[in-house]
């Protein structure tokens, strides 16, 4: 992924490919990174030229990342959550949810229908 300096501070952006139709920007944030928002593709520059500007504000690098769908950014996230419990959770059992979680990815249906419990 290309990385833009800006000063002290940089913009990393991720290439869309053919079938992207959002572009999520990612703020740094104490616990990793914060969604900020979430544009359609066709405003991918926009998102970009904010980032540019923001970036000297921020304790970290801004991330303008595209993706296929809402959805597909919906399961990056919640894959990368799972993966937070799994390897640093405060106790066994959440340990113990996130590897169930992490065997089971493959199967988002499920994991939907979970969610929305």
């Amino acid at each position: 992924m290309p990385m833009i300096p800006t000063g002290c501070n940089y913009v990393i952006v991720g290439r869309p490919s053919a079938t992207d139709t959002v572009v999520a920007v990612f703020l740094p944030s104490p616990r990793g990174r914060w969604r900020s928002s979430v544009r359609p593709i066709a405003e991918m520059n926009e998102a970009v030229k904010w980032a540019l500007l923001m970036s000297e504000c921020m304790a970290g690098p801004i991330e303008v990342i595209p993706y296929e769908s809402e959805e597909a950014l919906d399961y990056a996230r919640f894959a990368a959550d799972a993966h937070q419990f799994a390897f640093a959770g405060h106790t066994p059992e959440v340990r113990a949810q996130g590897h169930d979680i992490l065997r089971n990815l493959d199967n988002w249906e499920n994991i939907r229908a979970r969610r929305q419990q």
